[in-house]
């Protein structure tokens, strides 16, 4: 039984999730006191292949068919049965999910990381999303544990991307790489994807998507072809290219993976209604209203707001509710863009002054993160409102690569080039070749006005 679930383990770093779900099933059926708990890493490593794969489809079959738990439920047996029942559209298991995931205690989590940023994610809590993965990358540092750090700075990345702050995701997603080429972890894409897609450069986000893709679909895993759509659907609505941004929804919400109902679903509302396509929206509306009800948070209850006011014959209190919830969530992205639209529906109304302080907020919010595409579409609306504003123009920290702003910020806290070459497994000599790149793009000679610059922005 240890030879098969050994295999299990090194099919899915080898040859990747699809072919660690027989072994973890054979697994399970020898060892039935641990059956269940074997049965969870399978259907976790079937929903990475993609939630209509084979793998997936077998994987929950086995867990549907699981023997009851017996004695004492540990949170494995609560989650297997759970995570069951919402595969199976019973959102009643949405509260469930939600209060086993914010036990961030157990460990449990620790050794299913993905699963947990993954569920945090589809169930719509960002705070939840970050308060696991910085637990995890805490015990990871202290116990020197590797295998899971970047894991955990991956998780913390994407975290940041929902809250909006683009300079830590760039740092994170950096140091976790750095990390994971040392030990072989094969990198997570999904921070990085969506921070490229918000930030609404083509240059930098079409390539990425376009790599991501061909990884996603050579190495069978169908979720991170949908998330790599998701981000495109994004990225296209940030840059106002609504008819992309609805092909790239559809194709992220063809098999319904698990995290499309938060990233994709509003990308399709959005894009169907710009489009033309009312009855694709309200039908997609529908569906996300039913999962934000369940979840219950700010961030959930604030897009259903901001997507019910485009909908909506009397927008104005559905616009306030969002920009309130989604403030409240602290998720600054979402934010500029409930004020964005709550702007431009003050506009056509004729409350030019009322729109232009939405409209102002917006853009503030968009150019304070990198948000290039979103800033731009304020930018035009303030401009329709009778207010003159500059492009946002790339400059200062965020002009930095990734790599350079996690050195520029240890560098600033006073830590010396051998001990940010000890943190980011890189030589003093390559950190010092860093500092001075940093030093010409920020027009600064000294670590002290490094130190300076760099409190400016936190």
């Amino acid at each position: 039984m240890e030879a098969e679930l050994l295999r299990g383990r090194a099919a899915f770093f080898r040859d990747g999730a699809a072919d660690a779900v027989g072994h973890l099933i054979r697994a399970a059926a020898l060892d039935p006191a641990r059956g269940r708990l074997h049965l969870l890493d399978a259907l976790q490593a079937g929903l990475v292949v993609g939630r209509v794969s084979a793998a997936a489809r077998h994987a929950l079959e086995a867990a549907r068919r699981a023997p009851a738990a017996t004695g004492d439920r540990t949170t494995a047996d609560e989650l297997l049965d759970a995570l069951v029942a919402y595969l199976d559209d019973d959102l009643a298991a949405v509260p469930r999910l939600l209060r086993l995931l914010s036990d961030v205690t157990d460990p449990l989590w620790t050794r299913r990381l993905s699963l947990a940023a993954l569920l945090a994610i589809e169930l719509w809590d960002v705070a939840l999303e970050d308060e696991l993965a910085t637990r995890a990358v805490d015990s990871a540092r202290t116990d020197g544990t590797l295998m899971i750090l970047p894991v955990g700075l991956w998780m913390q990345a994407m975290a940041a991307v929902q809250r909006g702050d683009l300079l830590t995701a760039s740092a994170l997603n950096s140091e976790a790489d750095a990390i994971a080429d040392v030990t072989g972890v094969p990198r997570h894409w999904y921070g990085r994807l969506f921070a490229a897609a918000l930030r609404g450069g083509a240059a930098e986000a079409q390539p990425l998507i376009a790599r991501v893709l061909a990884e996603s679909h050579a190495r069978r895993k169908g979720m991170l072809t949908a998330t790599a759509h998701a981000a495109a659907a994004l990225h296209a609505n940030g840059t106002a290219d609504h008819r992309t941004a609805l092909a790239s929804a559809r194709l992220a919400l063809t098999d319904g993976d698990l995290g499309t109902s938060s990233l994709a679903l509003p990308e399709l509302v959005e894009a169907a209604l710009r489009c033309g396509e009312d009855d694709t929206a309200r039908e997609a509306f529908a569906r996300l209203s039913d999962h934000a009800r369940a979840a219950n948070t700010d961030w959930a209850l604030g897009v259903r707001a901001h997507l019910a006011a485009l909908l909506s014959d009397d927008p104005e209190p559905l616009h306030a509710e969002a920009v309130a919830r989604l403030d409240a969530a602290g998720l600054r992205l979402w934010h500029g863009r409930a004020l964005l639209h709550q702007g431009a529906w003050l506009r056509r109304d004729g409350r030019r002054l009322e729109a232009r302080h939405a409209l102002r907020a917006a853009h503030g919010l968009f150019t304070a993160t990198g948000a290039e595409g979103f800033a731009e579409r304020a930018r035009v609306e303030l401009v329709a409102a009778g207010e003159q504003v500059r492009s946002a123009t790339l400059g200062g920290m965020e002009a930095l690569t990734g790599q350079e702003l996690n050195i520029a910020r240890l560098v600033a806290t006073g830590a010396t080039s051998r001990e940010v070459a000890d943190r980011l497994f890189l030589s003093p000599r390559t950190i010092d070749a860093h500092l001075r790149s940093v030093f010409k793009k920020l027009d600064i000679t000294s670590r002290r006005q490094l130190a300076a610059v760099v409190g400016q922005t936190t």
